[in-house]
Formats: C-alpha cells, structure tokens, sequence
C-alpha cells in the first residue's frame, strides 16, 4: 500500500510540475511583446504590442504614404496570429504531457 502511494504522490507531483511550467510559458507568450521589421528599407523593429493587444506605432512623417502603414499593419496581424498559433500548441503540448505523466506506470523504475 505505501508503495502505491509513493508512485501516486510522485506522478501527482510531476503532473503538477509540468501543468504549472506549461502555464508559465502560456502567459510568457501570450504577454510578451511583438516586434517585427519595419516596412520598407528600415532595419529597426516595429513595436506591436501583445498578442492581446495590437499596437502599431510607425513613427513616420505625415507625408509617408498610407500602404507603410497598412505594410505595418498586416505585419503585426500576422505575427499575432503566429504567437497565438505558437501558444495554443504549447498548451496542447502540456495538456498531453501532464496526462501522460499522470496516466502511465514508470516501468523499471526502483521502488524507494
């Protein structure tokens, strides 16, 4: 019976180890900012805000043409949705990772 216990309590303490880090690395990505490469021949990065938020900020002077701005747009929008895209598969990652970790016997493995 203690030996039952010890593997439910270790698995139990895995399953929440790896929930708990997937959701650390669920906030970090959904939080952290985006940046992509401006429109244009610039090299600086252009600031989009969080995968919640969108925010696009060129920073250009006003007689700048209007598709620099849409260009900056459509960039920001697409590295949205490949954070968002990037997020959901890390949560799936995690989800199947803490029922394995939850579900399978360690076979092999000694008894202490």
């Amino acid at each position: 019976m203690t030996i039952d216990a010890t593997r439910s309590e270790r698995r139990s303490a895995l399953s929440f180890s790896i929930a708990a880090l997937g959701a650390l690395v669920t906030l970090i990505m959904l939080f952290l900012p985006i940046s992509v490469d401006r429109p244009g021949d610039h090299e600086a990065q252009l600031a989009c805000g969080n995968a919640f938020d969108i925010e696009v900020i060129l920073n250009v002077n006003s007689d700048s043409p209007e598709s620099y701005w849409r260009a900056g747009y459509d960039r920001c929008t697409g590295a949205r949705g490949d954070r968002l895209a990037k997020t959901v598969a890390a949560l799936a990652v995690t989800v199947l990772l803490t029922a394995a970790a939850a579900v399978w016997p360690r076979r092999g493995a000694p008894d202490r």
